[in-house]
């Protein structure tokens, strides 16, 4: 089930979203994503989060954070919580496969925030559009 509002949505987050910082930093910071090794048969990344730019919206007296890591992107299925993803595009030879494995992942637990939904004004350029919230992901 949906829940439907017309709404506009305006995201300025240079100006108006605060840094939280996962390693000290003072100011907002971009992933570092850096290679650690690689040949013709393997690459290895290493990919660094220094923190996400926090904003608080709210809709209809619920209030939301919309999460963001400086320069990048974020999930996009409309009503489902707007995630921050790092995407990048690699170079592949026709016939090679790819595997991918996690060497280590370090883990932070957030707690107090109920992520703001994607909604159709980002798909749009701003152009208002339905406040869609998927109400079976957020129980």
């Amino acid at each position: 089930m949906r829940v439907a509002i017309s709404i506009f949505i305006g995201i300025n987050l240079l100006f108006s979203a605060r840094w939280i910082s996962f390693d000290g930093s003072t100011s907002p910071t971009p992933p570092s994503i850096n290679i650690i090794s690689g040949d013709r048969n393997h690459i290895k990344y290493e990919i660094v989060l220094h923190g996400m730019l926090v904003e608080d919206t709210t809709i209809d007296g619920e209030t939301y954070q919309i999460l963001d890591l400086p320069g990048e992107g974020t999930t996009s299925e409309v009503g489902k919580p707007r995630l921050p993803q790092i995407n990048r595009m690699i170079a592949l030879s026709p016939n090679s496969s790819i595997t991918v494995i996690l060497d280590s992942l370090e883990g932070l637990s957030l707690s107090n925030y109920n992520v703001f939904p994607f909604s159709e004004a980002e798909i749009n350029d701003g152009v208002s559009g339905s406040f869609l919230k998927d109400t079976s992901t957020y129980q």
